[in-house]
């Protein structure tokens, strides 16, 4: 049975949701630094790919540009705070880790700060960066997934 509803049509927008807000960490040269993004998935299972779409006004933006690293920290309700305060604070500015008490831990196969309280964490190299508009996407080899034992 089709149903006659009608439709309004709107602009085209970025409606689809709710995507993973994540904790991304980066560093290069020495300088570390945390930000949320909500764009980021799994586009590939072998070889494993990801993504994150940063905006390149965005501390962390040259940051994973000038390394070719990010690493995706899961969030968890514990690190709510967390996820909100570093979505909307620079790293220019601050240093978020401090702010937020986030305790880091070394990555195992690259040279970044993971989130010791995220349960699940990824490694990633980027491979290609997409300039979109708004953001470039950063594509991604998933190197490492780092898991708490418990899990």
């Amino acid at each position: 049975m089709i149903l006659n509803m009608a439709k309004k049509v709107w602009d085209a927008g970025a409606l689809l949701a709710p995507l993973p807000a994540v904790l991304v960490t980066s560093r290069y040269n020495g300088v570390s630094d945390v930000m949320t993004a909500a764009w980021t998935g799994i586009i590939n299972t072998k070889p494993s790919k990801t993504y994150i779409s940063v905006r390149k006004s965005r501390f962390s933006y040259d940051l994973i540009r000038n390394s070719g690293v990010f690493a995706i920290n899961l969030t968890t309700e514990s690190l709510a705070f967390a996820a909100d305060f570093c979505g909307v604070r620079s790293g220019r500015d601050i240093d978020k880790f401090e702010r937020c008490s986030l305790k880091t831990v070394e990555a195992a196969k690259t040279d970044l700060p993971l989130i010791a309280d995220s349960p699940v964490c990824l490694e990633c190299r980027v491979t290609d960066v997409k300039e979109l508009g708004s953001h470039d996407m950063f594509i991604a080899d998933i190197l490492a997934v780092d898991v708490n034992e418990e899990l």
